[in-house]
């Protein structure tokens, strides 16, 4: 009777543990389906909006889902735990949302569905919903980022990072919220997702900059490094500060994304700086002019006055001219209105940077003229009209530059 009994209680048992794993997976699947449909991931009807708009308000709507496959996950290893049962095979850490959903990613998914398949009911109920709820993070993220692909933010008049970018990375900081709230190991999970979107925000930006069909072709060379610029500087600002809110170490790949951010920001303010000098020295006719005159005085004994395009009369022109433009005797400004396209880089810090750089270089090179005009044997110190007209300390005073 008593084995009867037994038998007739595990039988219960097992229907009931059945009966509930299928109304999990109903929930679940309802679950997903609710949230890769909703307006705001899908990007339908009025909510889907060009350049980059309302993907912020996505990657946030998908947090509960990423944080409802990590507690599914965490649930199964402890269930398996207390029944001796290995865990089933860790789905992969990259979302497929790093370029499309991959076959092999597929693959994946389906593999450890099939083995939730010939375990404990409730065991493999479990593991096929984290299954399930991955692959539609992985779909929901892949389309979300393929529509920023094919529809990149466009230029700001002012080349400053467009705000749907900062927006996206909003979404994205909070979606790593939700999956450092899980009761779980997320780490490697948010990781992944965080190189893949700031990935394909830092590509986004190099094609807006790179884009020379459409507004971008009146850009100057000069101008599309400050919108690179300007964008990358944000980007590193927005996650540098709002990550400080999470906790753990789940979102390290944001600390290491901002490191490498700043390193771009410094070789794009050396670019620009480059740039700026170059066009302000060719605006003012003074590159040709040092490069003859670092040539000329690498010959020992050259009198600098006898080289044609070294002569008195040359030089004095040179200079006039070099002194209207910096003292803004035809623009009616001066020092930073110089550098024009430095004056538009966003980020403060970074604006006096360049400014205090380019003007640096302009230091020096009215020093190294001055100097080699000065000297008597040169043959400049008789010219008429007098060649330089103000002395190196009046310049780097104009230019804020004394302690340079």
């Amino acid at each position: 009777m008593e084995a009867v009994l037994s038998v007739s209680l595990s039988e219960s048992l097992s229907l009931a543990l059945e009966r509930v794993s299928r109304t999990l997976e109903l929930r679940v699947a309802a679950v997903v389906n609710s949230v890769a449909s909703s307006p705001v991931v899908s990007g339908s009807s009025a909510v889907r909006m060009g350049g980059g708009g309302g993907l912020g308000l996505a990657l946030g709507a998908l947090a509960p889902q990423c944080a409802l496959g990590l507690e599914l996950h965490a649930y199964a290893r402890q269930f398996a735990q207390l029944l001796g049962t290995s865990p089933s095979p860790t789905i992969p850490s990259t979302p497929a949302a790093v370029a499309a959903v991959t076959p092999s990613s597929t693959a994946a998914v389906a593999a450890a569905v099939a083995v939730g398949e010939h375990r404990p009911a409730l065991l493999g109920a479990l593991e096929r919903c984290a299954a399930l709820s991955d692959s539609a993070l992985d779909r929901s993220l892949a389309a979300l980022l393929l529509r920023l692909r094919d529809a990149p933010p466009p230029c700001p008049p002012d080349l400053s990072c467009p705000p749907a970018l900062l927006e996206i990375v909003s979404g994205l900081l909070e979606l790593l919220a939700a999956a450092e709230r899980a009761h779980a190991e997320p780490h490697a999970r948010a990781r992944a997702i965080a190189d893949a979107v700031l990935g394909a925000i830092e590509r986004a930006c190099e094609e807006m900059a790179d884009d020379r069909t459409r507004a971008l072709s009146a850009l100057s060379d000069a101008e599309r490094t400050v919108l690179r610029l300007n964008c990358i500087a944000a980007l590193a600002s927005a996650l540098d500060t709002k990550r400080g809110l999470l906790a753990t170490d789940a979102v390290s790949s944001c600390a290491a994304h901002v490191v490498r951010l700043r390193v771009d920001a410094a070789r794009l303010c050396d670019s620009l700086v480059d740039e700026q000098t170059t066009a302000l020295f060719h605006k003012c006719g003074l590159s040709a002019k040092l490069a003859a005159l670092q040539t000329a005085r690498e010959q020992p004994g050259v009198q600098l006055a006898a080289i044609p395009s070294l002569e008195p009369a040359a030089m004095a022109a040179l200079m006039r001219g070099f002194y209207a433009l910096l003292y803004g005797t035809s623009s009616g400004a001066s020092g930073s209105s110089l550098m024009p396209e430095c004056e538009r880089v966003a980020e403060e810090g970074l604006r006096q940077l360049v400014v205090r750089r380019v003007s640096s270089n302009v230091s020096l090179a009215h020093r190294s003229l001055f100097e080699a005009i000065s000297e008597p044997h040169n043959g400049y110190a008789q010219a008429e009209p007098h060649v330089v007209l103000h002395t190196p300390a009046q310049v780097d005073t104009l230019l804020d530059c004394i302690d340079e």
